[in-house]
Order: C-alpha cells, then sequence, then structure tokens
C-alpha cells in the first residue's frame, strides 16, 4: 500500500459501497464477502482512504469498519517488528501495478498478535494504480501449528542425534572389545575372524556417524562415506609388508538408508577379502573401489591385480562365510553380482536406486 498524504479535495467519502459485479443481486455478493473468513477491505490509490471494509473486522481484530481509514491506521496495527519490511513491500509492489501476497503479524484492539495472510490485487488507473482490492486470512492457527510442528521436528532431531551417538559410541565399544580379544587370541583362523567382525562393525559404525549429514528425505550423500570406509579397512586389513594401493573411482551420489547400510557392508566385505586372499603373499598391488552411477542403477565393484581366484571357482556355490555374507547384501538390495578372474579378481554388484526424482 502507498503511503499515506493528505486526502484531496472532492475525493471518495471515507467509506463507500463495495463495488459489486453489474450483473446479479448486489445483496448475494454482499453476503459472500461478509461470510468467507477473512477481511475483504478495498483502498482508493488517489485519496489513500479505505473504501470498504468487511465485517470480519471487528471479530479478527477488534476493529469496526468504519475505524478503518487511511494507510496509517493500516500501518499502525502492523506489529512493530514487521511494520518496516511489510509497508515498503506493499509500496513497492503497488506501485509497480504487481499482484501480490504477504503474510505478517498484527495487533487486534486487545493487544493479541494476529497472523494475517494478506491477498492483494492492483487495479491498474493510467501510471499509478487506481485501487487495491484485497483479503486478509486469519492464519493464527495455521502458524501456531506451524511452530508446534517445528519444535517437535526439532525435538525429534535431537532424540534422533541423541541416539546415533549412542549407537556409535556403543558400536565402537563392541569394536574394540573385538580388538582386545582378537590380540589375545593364539589361533590364526580365529584371530582373522575376529578381525573381520571388527570390520563388519566399524562399517555399521561409520554410518551412524555419518547420519548426522543425511539430506531431508533420508538419503545421505556417499563419497565422504566411502573415502573414510574404505580407508579404514586398508588401514586395518591391509599386508603387513604393505606395498597397497587404493584407487577411488566415485560419482557423488544419495543413496536412501536401505540401500547406504547393505552397501558398507559389500564394501567392507569384498574390500577385506580382496586384501586378504589377493595379497596372502604382500604387496606390492592396486585395488580399484568404483561406485558408480549408470541411469537409475547404482555400480559398486572391487578389482584387484593380485592373485586371482582359484580354477574352477564358483561364486554361487561358494560356502565361505563371507561370501555368504555378500550374497545376502546383494539379495536385500534385489540387486547382481557378477565375478570374474582376469590377472586378478572382481566383484561387482549392480542394483536399481533411481536417483531422487525418478523413483
Amino acid at each position: 500500500m502507498p503511503a499515506e498524504h493528505a486526502t484531496h479535495e472532492g475525493s471518495r467519502p471515507a467509506f463507500a459501497e463495495p463495488r459489486t459485479p453489474s450483473r446479479g443481486d448486489p445483496g448475494l455478493f454482499r453476503a459472500l464477502v461478509e461470510f468467507t473468513d477473512g477481511i475483504h477491505w478495498e483502498f482508493d490509490f488517489p485519496s489513500r482512504r479505505f473504501t470498504y471494509v468487511s465485517p470480519q473486522s471487528e471479530r479478527v481484530l477488534g476493529y469496526r469498519p468504519e475505524e478503518w481509514t487511511g494507510f496509517e491506521f493500516w500501518a499502525g496495527l502492523v506489529h512493530e517488528e514487521d511494520r518496516q519490511w511489510a509497508t515498503d513491500y506493499c509500496l513497492q509492489q503497488s506501485f509497480l501495478g504487481k499482484d501480490h501476497e504477504i503474510t505478517y503479524r498484527m495487533v487486534a484492539a486487545n493487544g493479541r498478535t494476529v497472523w494475517v495472510r494478506d491477498i492483494i490485487h492492483v487495479v491498474p488507473g493510467g501510471e499509478k494504480p487506481d485501487r487495491l482490492v484485497g483479503i486478509m486470512l486469519n492464519v493464527s492457527d495455521l502458524k501456531a501449528t506451524e511452530t508446534r510442528l517445528r519444535r517437535e521436528v526439532s525435538e525429534k532431531e535431537t532424540l534422533l542425534r541423541e541416539v546415533h551417538h549412542r549407537v556409535k559410541n556403543n558400536l565402537s565399544v563392541v569394536q574394540h572389545l573385538l580388538r582386545m580379544q582378537s590380540r589375545s587370541m593364539h589361533d590364526a583362523e580365529g584371530r582373522s575372524a575376529m578381525v573381520e567382525c571388527e570390520g563388519r562393525i566399524r562399517s555399521i559404525a561409520l554410518l551412524h556417524e555419518h547420519l548426522y549429514h543425511r539430506e531431508p528425505g533420508g538419503r545421505m550423500p556417499s563419497r565422504a562415506y566411502f573415502e573414510q570406509l574404505t580407508s579404514e579397512v586398508m588401514r586395518s586389513c591391509s599386508p603387513p609388508q604393505g606395498g597397497i594401493r587404493l584407487l577411488r573411482e566415485m560419482d557423488e551420489m544419495s543413496l536412501d538408508l536401505d540401500a547406504i547400510m547393505p552397501c558398507g557392508l559389500l564394501a567392507n566385505e569384498m574390500l577385506t577379502n580382496a586384501l586378504k586372499h589377493g595379497y596372502a603373499a604382500g604387496g606390492p598391488g592396486v585395488v580399484r573401489f568404483s561406485l558408480r552411477r549408470e541411469g537409475t542403477r547404482v555400480r559398486m565393484s572391487v578389482v584387484d591385480d593380485g592373485v586371482g581366484l582359484p580354477d574352477g571357482f564358483d561364486h554361487t556355490k561358494g560356502s565361505g562365510f563371507g561370501l555368504r555374507i555378500i550374497h545376502a547384501l546383494v539379495e536385500q538390495l534385489c540387486g547382481s553380482l557378477s565375478v570374474r578372474s582376469d590377472h586378478g579378481a572382481a566383484f561387482e554388484v549392480s542394483f536399481e536406486h533411481p536417483p531422487r526424482g525418478e523413483a
């Protein structure tokens, strides 16, 4: 709305009948306007005066329609924290001749704060608008509900962060216990099993750590998680002699929690198997970890240049515990597993996971 100026001689009366369509029953139009749960108003631009305010103004704000005079009266009802930006915005949009909507607070006659959604139509009149027509909808209940929901969401997010923190800490305790137990074991096979279990726990603990950075909708950026996970596996499972390098090829993508959990465990199993079996005699060597998106599918692979797979190896008939875990996780993803041996070993998992918006 424009700022109020002194009224001009011969301007419209301070209060006039609302304009009605040329056809139909004016009484019906008035009844419809006054039945709506909102303050209908009309503002004459040249005189800077309200020419109509519907009776709802008394119920919503406690002011009778005839009390609404000019711009200054309306501006005086706007909450002091909203007054400057709200009036500036209405001024700007009105002078540009643009219809606009704005939500702000008003102070009722009894001091109560009322949230309104003001929907304003600008009627052109040459260089300046002829008049403004609008409706102020009382949205206080909606704002109260919005505030309550925001508070509840904040409380639940705080609780969820606490749960993730406690789960991560508890998993770390289990991980350290397994590490201590493995160091006290003299049986090499049993010690190796403990180390592998520790790695599985580690992949889950890392996931809970990265859940803090999940996106709206429950998806989580994958790159940082898999970078840290593969580095941890390399640190703990590489042959003592060293000389094994890890190369990563990863697309930036987001995975939902139902996918990223089994993917993390799969990455741990495949990388651990490559280091354990491909380089049993030590390095040097290169292990490639790949996580790529191809259309609506995701492909994850671990390829090494180690000793390769045994002659006649059939992954569908393998009885090793790690291989059984891999098959179970691939089934959980409703994906497929391909295994090949050519100057090393390659395990590749492919599963359907459309990008956001295509699911």
